[in-house]
């Protein structure tokens, strides 16, 4: 009971992490969040960071990410020009990007990343990785729970006998003392009748 109780504790964690992720993944809130490639941002933002980037917010001075061709490019912007097109530049690069971004092509403003989560992020963006990944977990978590030991059954002592005092006999009651004798009877002695001969005489005759 114990093992299935902690196994739906560690499905319920896993959800709580997984959720959020997928749900930014997909789309389905106004986050993106994106893999760093290459060190163009450095050292402000290292390859294999994951930027979280907020759709359409985003102002001068900030990194942003915008599409370019068929990638994403993460730099950061230095200018807004009159005909609404964006200058970039990355913090690695000595010049300004040779390009201007127009607005239509920004994703958005980036407002956290986290260094080194791109290798995860990439490793699970395999299907079988990531079950690959969670019953890694679920074995060593299952190897790792103690086992359940059976109830045992609460001893039960043996009967235990009066006790019996040093002084007192075998034979002896609890309520008797040591040196009471077993009562007895008076002892009783033949009754003795009187009766008369033929001279008169009376004689005694023992019952």
């Amino acid at each position: 009971m114990k093992r299935l109780k902690g196994t739906v504790i560690l499905l319920l964690v896993l959800a709580a992490v997984l959720t959020p992720v997928a749900l930014v993944a997909t789309g389905a809130l106004p986050y993106r969040a994106y893999v760093v490639r290459t060190g163009s941002m450095s050292p402000t933002i290292l390859p294999a960071s994951v930027v979280l980037v907020e759709a359409d917010q985003y102002e001068v001075g900030q990194v942003i990410a915008f599409r370019r061709a068929d990638d994403r490019t993460t730099h950061r912007l230095v200018a807004i020009n009159d005909d609404g097109t964006l200058t970039t530049k990355g913090d690695a690069n000595d010049t300004i990007d040779p390009f201007t971004v127009p607005a239509a092509d920004v994703i958005g403003g980036v407002i956290a990343f986290v260094p080194r989560l791109g290798y995860l992020v990439v490793y699970l963006q395999n299907p079988l990785a990531l079950g690959s990944l969670i019953m890694c977990v679920l074995s060593m978590w299952y190897v790792g729970s103690p086992e359940q030991k059976p109830e045992q059954k609460p001893e039960q002592k043996p009967e235990q006998k009066p006790e019996q005092k040093p002084d007192q006999k075998p034979d002896q009651k609890p309520d008797q003392k040591p040196d009471q004798k077993p009562e007895q009877k008076p002892e009783q002695k033949p009754e003795k009748k009187l009766s008369k001969d033929s001279r008169g005489i009376a004689a005694v005759r023992v019952a």
